[in-house]
């Protein structure tokens, strides 16, 4: 592999920025001096983390404008999605630093003792493996609450968005965390195991791809270390035949193609009562000719590039493939360089790639149904569970099918989205582990029951 890592605008083929990769030494050394910032930060008292964290939301909203733009450049989002993504990330650090203090406060326990409690202390250097789709907010959501618990993070960022990840680095440094307590490290997958086996690392956790995470799980294995994994999936918008069907469809079709389709959580299969499939359909259709495609840097473009040649290669021997197995093509379907258009299919059926893979981009597909039994049955025929979306204006089927689905979050007629305020992971090959909410920023915790006996009053 070369020693140098490159930063690739998707969208004009230019090369951004090389960055040297870090060497064996320069990687122990790195996590020696994240072991010497974690001692400092640990016993750093949670007003003062809390303090520090929000000096980092306000250096997140004087550098917006560059920080959307840097993603735009390296990955290819549009600019509006990628002011959004900052903006989340803002609200994210601000909601942390204030509810750091209740959620880690410890937590009294009942027993026969004098006293016992239960309190939420740090572990060490937490190594966090993050995918390129959303790069500052997969960063942010992870790295601020395990950082409020007083862990030291170490990022190994994708490859096609380094320069995000040493903006990143600099902006939390600046916030005023101590120096290597957030680290972003240069280096590839190959170098992944010598970072996960060092003594000082106790965690770590991966945003990706199905083998991406049974990869680092291994190692997490092998070395003992605790390990979350949010995961890929082929998630389901069922549009019921009572649903709102305009709003149904205009979410189907936005969470389908938000950012290229390059979304875990994204409404990936279209699960339709067979009565309201040509509706649908025509929905579909007259959305997806006023959909704005073009420059990402134009405030109007609501989709552009996919982040990466090799990404639309495997979208396009996908569909292929679909098409070679009887499914029939909607609308889209034909690429231009990084480019991929917005694409429906229909006639799927659950023995083609929707059902046993994730197509990661602007690919819908239509799977119809004429029982609640076999609609179960499809949203639940996947191996993966992250995200559901189910539209019905029927109250008691809803909580009929509501414990039925097998995923870690259902959104009843709203699209598949996360909260700073909630926590968000998967079941079955989507992960385990939750980031955000209490749950989130106490998974990297050594939970430490304290009783204690025998003091005189």
């Amino acid at each position: 592999m070369s020693d140098i890592l490159q930063s690739i605008n998707p969208y004009t083929g230019e090369v951004l920025a090389t960055f040297p990769k870090l060497n064996e030494e320069a990687i122990d050394n790195a996590i020696d001096q994240s072991a010497k910032a974690f001692k400092e930060w640990s016993v750093t008292g949670i007003d003062q983390r809390c303090e520090v964290t929000k000096a980092l939301a306000k250096l997140l909203t004087e550098n917006k404008r560059s920080l959307a733009e840097m993603i735009t450049r390296e990955m290819g989002k549009p600019i509006s999605e990628s002011l959004a993504e900052v903006d989340k990330c803002i609200l994210l650090v601000n909601y942390f630093a204030e509810q750091a203090p209740t959620i880690l406060q410890p937590k009294k326990l009942p027993s026969d003792f004098d006293q016992s409690y239960l309190r939420y202390d740090p572990i060490g250097t937490i190594v966090a493996v993050m995918p390129w789709n959303f790069p500052l907010w997969q960063v942010i959501r992870f790295a601020v609450p395990t950082m409020l618990a007083g862990n030291a993070v170490m990022l190994k960022h994708a490859s096609n968005v380094l320069g995000c990840g040493e903006f990143i680095q600099q902006l939390f440094q600046a916030a005023g965390y101590p120096l290597g307590s957030f680290r972003h490290l240069l280096i590839d997958s190959s170098q992944v195991e010598q970072v996960i086996a060092h003594p000082q690392v106790q965690g770590v956790t991966l945003t990706g791809s199905g083998n991406a995470g049974k990869a680092v799980a291994q190692l997490a294995g092998k070395y003992l270390k605790k390990c979350v994994l949010e995961l890929g999936g082929s998630d389901a918008l069922t549009i019921t035949e009572t649903a709102d069907l305009d709003t149904a469809t205009d979410r189907a079709f936005r969470s389908r193609m938000m950012n290229s389709g390059q979304t875990c959580i994204a409404a990936k299969r279209f699960i339709v009562h067979a009565s309201i499939e040509e509706q649908v359909i025509e929905k579909l259709k007259a959305l997806n000719e006023s959909w704005r495609i073009g420059d990402p840097m134009d405030e109007e473009t609501q989709m552009s590039v996919m982040s990466r040649t090799d990404l639309v290669d495997t979208v396009e021997e996908q569909l292929d493939k679909l098409i070679e197995q009887g499914a029939e093509l909607v609308f889209g379907g034909n690429r231009k360089d990084n480019h991929f258009e917005p694409t429906l299919l229909r006639n799927i059926t659950t023995d083609m790639l929707p059902f046993h893979d994730e197509i990661f981009g602007p690919v819908g597909v239509i799977v119809t149904y004429e029982t609640e039994a076999e609609m179960v049955e499809l949203i639940n025929g996947v191996p993966f569970g992250l995200g559901s979306s189910f539209w019905t204006q029927d109250e008691a089927q809803a909580e009929r099918v509501i414990p039925q689905i097998q995923a870690g979050a259902l959104a009843i007629n709203e699209m598949v989205k996360s909260s700073p305020k909630m926590p968000f992971g998967g079941v079955k090959e989507s992960g385990f582990g939750r980031e955000m909410g209490a749950e989130g920023m106490l998974e990297f915790t050594n939970m430490k029951t304290v009783i204690i006996n025998g003091f005189k009053k």
